[in-house]
């Protein structure tokens, strides 16, 4: 980064995640944090997914272990990687920031392969030897990597570390967050929009009703976090106080992600924008570029003291909607809506799934179970979870 360095921007991150959450996450030194829980852990590592936990096997050999909780229905469910590695899933946690050993461009030349995978062995020794200085165990401690981009740019973080700090700002403001989803409207253009959020309201009103139900605590929630009640419970209450600068007119937002402050990648950024919103006519209503340090109309970032800069964009000046297309952005938003359905039913066993189905009709085949779902009402998929 031109003016402003890797600890600036650790300091940034670890002072805006500690005051947004106090109860949560607590600051332990300049490159760690302590999450009271596992659920936010999980949270921030189903998000952030070059973030890892070590794992030992019986030899000796270490590996990462990262978290992924997709959206698609065959994918792994929370329930499932609990079940594979169920210390994870316990107790506090740290999250250690930490600069990567194999720099972004890798090695070149005769041995790379073995060099890059001698030096990843030794990191890993490495850091298990941090975990052991701390008087931790390797699932107590998640580490998140920064990276060597290049002698000009130094260390910064993936982008990934900013689809979470977005999502928790576009969350604490009643939205429904999905990361990296892909409107069915921009298929085949070869792109995919870093975050989106969605605040309909029928969506506002599920919101409440989660709320009500015990499923989540915030005024809204990432997409991962609503299958967590299988494996956590009920989560405890929210601190979380509501962000300002969006008002209540932006129904679906779009984030573009970026991760250094400089300017060509900013305005790359907004360039990115514009074609999503244009390429998925009229779906989104607002958009902005987020990363670290910046500042101008249209950006979610934090400043050197970890205060949240959030600044919308010029109003749009773009023609009112045909009937055909908001059709059509309807019919996206029922994709959003069966993508709540089906991350809120993965708290509960197949056979579950298959009766709260059957009011709709008996489901004998994955896809007749996926069209049962898609007919099965939002307050109806709300009812049949238990948290």
């Amino acid at each position: 980064m031109a003016s402003t360095g890797i600890n600036d921007e650790i300091g940034a991150i670890t002072a805006f995640l500690c005051n947004r959450d106090p109860v949560n996450f607590r600051k332990l030194s300049g490159v760690s944090v302590e999450i009271a829980g596992p659920r936010e852990a999980i949270l921030l590592a189903s998000v952030v997914r070059d973030s890892f936990f070590l794992v030992e096997d019986e030899k000796g050999d270490l590996s990462e272990r990262h978290v992924e909780l997709r959206r698609e229905f065959a994918s792994k469910w929370a329930l499932d990687v609990q079940n594979e590695h169920p210390a994870l899933f316990r107790g506090s946690k740290v999250v250690k920031f930490f600069p990567y050993w194999v720099p972004n461009a890798g090695y070149s030349g005769s041995g790379a392969d073995y060099r890059t995978n001698r030096r990843l062995e030794e990191m890993r020794r490495s850091l298990k030897g941090e975990v052991e200085g701390m008087g931790k165990e390797l699932s107590d401690v998640l580490f998140v990597p920064y990276i060597g981009y290049s002698a000009e740019a130094g260390y910064q973080f993936t982008e990934l570390i900013y689809h979470y700090i977005a999502g928790l700002v576009f969350k604490d403001l009643g939205y429904l967050v999905l990361d990296e989803y892909a409107p069915s409207l921009m298929t085949g253009r070869g792109r995919t929009p870093d975050l989106s959020a969605f605040r309909s309201p029928e969506l506002a009103e599920a919101m409440n009703l989660l709320r009500a139900k015990g499923v989540i605590s915030s005024a809204g929630a990432f997409g991962q976090e609503l299958q967590f009640c299988s494996v956590f419970g009920r989560p405890a209450p929210s601190q979380a106080q509501r962000p300002r600068g969006v008002t209540d007119d932006a129904e679906n937002v779009v984030v573009e992600v970026k991760r250094s402050e400089n300017q060509y990648l900013v305005n790359t950024g907004s360039l990115q924008l514009r074609q999503y919103m244009a390429e998925a006519y009229g779906f989104y209503d607002e958009g902005f570029v987020a990363g670290p340090f910046l500042k101008g109309q249209g950006v979610v970032s934090l400043d050197l003291r970890g205060n949240l800069v959030l600044e919308r964009s010029p109003p749009s000046t773009s023609a009112a909607m045909t009937d055909f297309w908001a059709e059509r952005r309807e019919q996206q938003m029922d994709d959003v809506r069966d993508t709540l359905k089906l991350q809120l039913l993965k708290n509960l066993p197949l056979s579950a799934i298959i009766e709260a189905c059957e009011g709709n009709e008996s489901a004998r085949t994955y896809a007749q179970l996926q069209g049962a779902i898609g007919r099965l009402g939002i307050e109806d998929a709300i009812r049949v979870v238990q948290c």
